[in-house]
């Protein structure tokens, strides 16, 4: 039976990633505008994605690793096409990706009335990665306290952080949801958790990894509770 219920912030709670992709469209268009051999905005977001990989693999998922992704990716096209590198330009990506920051995200439909009700049964703890300062002002300007007893910020998800924030329960009387394979799938189901994936409207392909075990997986919060004992 299940007591405890995880839940992943961004994308599970929150509407984060159109934010992102919001900002990704404005970079890729600024790039195709001012390098005269791209056409295709498409192009740039594929070589953005290649050179995020890498940024996160360097410095985790700390607040810089947005926009210096995109200074990277125009940082390539001016090694590609021999441009010169002119401040003016990098500053324009770091605001580009920055602006995303300024945003606080408004709850999925139906998130906060599903936690109302899952609160009168189950302990229900906050799991989420990324900038500390951040993410504890998305918390607070929605007053998830009315339902979160914990709340734990790390700069990345593994099976060793998830495996912190699971006493006193079992794993078998836990349950995580979450739009992350990577982060929350995959985890959960090599600690014996019990996992159910929230699709994304905005899916990052940085949450993407081949899971052989079968899950759960909703289109909306609402569903969960048909998963729930």
């Amino acid at each position: 039976m299940v007591r405890r219920i995880i839940f992943d912030l961004d994308d599970t709670l929150l509407q984060s990633g159109k934010y992102y992709n919001r900002q990704l469209d404005e970079f890729a268009n600024f790039v195709t505008t001012n390098f005269a051999e791209l056409d295709s905005e498409k192009d740039v977001l594929k070589r953005y994605n290649l050179i995020d990989q890498k940024v996160i693999e360097e410095v985790g998922l700390a607040r810089e690793h947005f926009p210096l992704s995109m200074v990277k990716t125009w940082q390539f096209y001016c090694d590609r096409f021999d441009y010169p590198e002119r401040k003016e330009d990098l500053d324009r990506c770091r605001q580009i990706g920055e602006a995303v920051y300024e945003i606080i995200p408004e709850p999925l439909p139906g998130a906060f009335e599903v936690l109302e009700q899952l609160s009168e049964r189950f302990d229900l703890l906050l799991y989420t990665m990324g900038d500390v300062e951040i993410q504890t002002n998305k918390i607070r300007h929605h007053r998830l306290d009315r339902w979160f007893g914990e709340f734990h910020i790390f700069p990345y998800k593994d099976v060793k952080t998830l495996s912190c924030v699971l006493p006193p329960y079992p794993p078998d009387m836990v349950s995580i949801v979450g739009d992350s394979l990577r982060g929350e799938v995959e985890p959960a189901i090599e600690l014996g958790l019990r996992p159910v994936h929230i699709k994304s409207d905005f899916p990052w392909n940085y949450h993407e990894v081949d899971v052989s075990a079968d899950y759960p997986s909703i289109s909306s919060l609402p569903e969960l509770l048909q998963y729930l004992p």
